[in-house]
Parts: C-alpha cells; sequence; structure tokens
C-alpha cells in the first residue's frame, strides 16, 4: 500500500473502537500476491468502512480489482475476465476460512485496456474515461498502479490550470459518487456523526480535490 501518512484524515484504517484494521491489511496484501501472479493484473482498491474508519467486526472488506487485457498477448479478453474472476473466487473462499472474513469484490473487476485509454486522453477525451481515473487515483496497491497514474499525468502535463480544474472535478464527482454513500451508512451507525453528514461529505470532497491535482500534476 502506498505511504499515505499524510493523508490520514482521508484514509482511516480502524474499527468503530478505534483499533488498527490489521487483519484487513494484511488481506490486502494476500489478494494482491495472489493476483500479481497475472499478467494483466495492474492493482486493487479497497473502499467503503474498512479505509474510513468505521468497519465493525462482521463488516465486509470492499475490494475493486484492476486489470488491463491489452497486457495478455492477444488473449481473449473475456477469457482474461474469466480467469481473474476465478482467482477472486478463490481467494473469497480461502480468506472466509482463514482470516474469518468476508471479502466483497465489486462485481466486474475494472477493465482499463490503458493503451487505448491514454490515445482518447491525448486527443482530449478527458470525460469519458473520468470513472477509471477515479479508480486509479484512489488508495490502491498493485504492480502497475503508480506507472499508469504518472503516464496520465503525463498527459495533462501543461494543460492550463482551468483544464486541469475541470477534470478533477469530474474525477472528484465520480470517487465521491462512491463516498457519499459511504458517509451515509458512517453517520447512521455511530451516533459522534448523527447529522454531520453535508459537513462530513464537503470536507472529504476537498481532501480528494487535493489530491487529485496533486497526483495529476506529477510527472
Amino acid at each position: 500500500m502506498e505511504d499515505i501518512s499524510f493523508e490520514k484524515k482521508l484514509f482511516i484504517f480502524r474499527d468503530t473502537e478505534g483499533h488498527e484494521s490489521k487483519r484487513e491489511l494484511r488481506v490486502i496484501d494476500r489478494i494482491n500476491d495472489e493476483l500479481c501472479k497475472e499478467k494483466s493484473f495492474v492493482g486493487i482498491v479497497p473502499f467503503g468502512s474498512t479505509v474510513l474508519g468505521y468497519r465493525e467486526g462482521n463488516s465486509d472488506l470492499d475490494i475493486q480489482v484492476m486489470y488491463d487485457s491489452l497486457l495478455n498477448d492477444g488473449e481473449d479478453e473475456e477469457q482474461v475476465l474469466e480467469r481473474i474472476k476465478r482467482v477472486c473466487d478463490k481467494l473469497k473462499t480461502e480468506i472466509k476460512n482463514e482470516y474469518n472474513l468476508e471479502v466483497s469484490f465489486q462485481d466486474t473487476p475494472l477493465d482499463f485496456s490503458f493503451n487505448e485509454m491514454l490515445s482518447e486522453l491525448k486527443e482530449g477525451k478527458y470525460f469519458s474515461n473520468s470513472r477509471h481515473i477515479a479508480w486509479l487515483l484512489r488508495l490502491g496497491k498493485g504492480p502497475k498502479i503508480e506507472y499508469y497514474r504518472k503516464q496520465i499525468a503525463e498527459c495533462f502535463r501543461g494543460l492550463p490550470e482551468k483544464n486541469i480544474s475541470e477534470i478533477t472535478n469530474w474525477i472528484v464527482d465520480s470517487i465521491m459518487s462512491f463516498e457519499e454513500l459511504s458517509i451515509k451508512n458512517m453517520c447512521e451507525r455511530l451516533t459522534k456523526y448523527k447529522g454531520k453528514e453535508v459537513v462530513l461529505i464537503e470536507s472529504r470532497k476537498k481532501l480528494w480535490e487535493k489530491r487529485v491535482k496533486d497526483i495529476l500534476k506529477k510527472s
């Protein structure tokens, strides 16, 4: 997992009682290590209660798997997807048995087709790719995440600030579509956050805007 010490307010790996989510972090490593055997594997992104600090003892670990079917030397895309799904299903069973933890993988792993995405970005097609970029800029672990981020940042290099701001807004809106639901759940579960939903959403949106701008400006 990347160094997140500077963003402790954005990524909170602990449960509702303040205990660090050590088991979940070990499982994230386990999932990453297993999927790294796949040539097409880009990375994984944990989300939901695990990274927002309101995980309870029986909470699932929510994971988005990212891959790039174009990295498989012409192998059929459906075959790549089915193989990754089988690996995920196997991991779910093993992790349940070994860690007594349910892992919820997003229904469909996210296919980047990264070279095609870069071509579109260079043509100025930012909005159509904002959802994929949003996942890539979240907290993640994987062999190609940092490289892909640098390639994306290179595409935005030299753009006017107005364009960067517009792109940032699209990406942040995509991220917040997930975040808002998680925050609503957190406010319903934890008494100390009752009535603070709007404030928390605005606060996290500002943190995400900073993170996205900082990554997009790197190259």
